[in-house]
């Protein structure tokens, strides 16, 4: 998947000025990834010396990682050396994903988005901060980094995110079912993307992700989506009112 000029424009704008905030100690900082490809489980990095390997899936955020201290992530996977190749001959290193993460950014999720339909593709990182305390249980995530407006369904009760924005908003359960539907703007029509029912639990929250894309074929959309939910640890507050 090709990414496009708005793409990294709205990258920028999410990103914000690192300097304009303090900066977070290395130790202190992680990320999760998440990807638009599938399963990924052959990629690595390198971490004070050290090689970490990862996983990522399309539909659930991977377990965090820390951050490299100069914030620069480099993922690559290693190609084995021919069977020709003399003995002791090192794997090569394949450069997939090179990413920068804001050194005010505590927490972070980076998505991996193809950058080629090929079978081991490379991929373009979109880094966005992680903002436990506001995206908290009980709220639904919507990050629109397409080029099409967009609109929220969540158990008929609407919100919309323009092009380029992100939008947090609460939700209602209806006897612990979260119903969804998100659609995007093509000239005056809408159209449904992606619809979704699920039970969700008191210490769950949802994200959808709205990329551009190549339409998979003929009419299809020129958007990929990630829809996402996410375990996270209940507010104190919320913990001792369930006591």
């Amino acid at each position: 998947m090709k990414a496009t000029i708005v793409l990294l424009g709205i990258l920028f704008a999410l990103s914000g000025l690192a300097s304009a905030n303090a900066e977070i100690p290395p130790q202190g900082r992680s990320f999760r990834l998440l990807n638009t490809k599938g399963v990924l489980e052959d990629l690595v990095f390198d971490l004070n010396g050290e090689k970490v390997p990862v996983f990522s899936t399309t539909s659930t955020l991977s377990q965090p990682y820390p951050c490299p201290s100069t914030g620069s992530l480099t993922l690559y996977r290693e190609i084995p050396p021919p069977s020709s190749a003399p003995p002791g001959t090192k794997p090569t290193k394949e450069i997939v994903a090179e990413v920068k993460i804001p050194k005010d950014y505590a927490q972070c999720i980076v998505l991996l988005a193809p950058l080629s339909g090929e079978a081991s593709p490379k991929f373009q990182g979109v880094v966005f901060e992680d903002i436990p305390k506001e995206h908290k249980p009980g709220t639904f995530r919507l990050i629109n980094l397409s080029s099409l407006d967009s609109a929220l369904s969540l158990n008929r009760q609407v919100t919309s995110a323009a092009s380029g924005q992100s939008i947090i908003t609460p939700y209602e359960l209806n006897e612990g079912i979260l119903q969804l539907k998100l659609a995007v703007k093509q000239g005056n029509a809408w159209s449904q993307a992606i619809g979704s029912e699920r039970r969700m639990a008191a210490n769950m929250r949802a994200f959808g992700i709205v990329l551009n894309d190549k339409p998979a074929y003929e009419d299809a959309l020129p958007i990929s989506c990630c829809l996402v939910f996410d375990y996270v640890k209940m507010p104190p507050s919320a913990a001792s009112d369930g006591n």
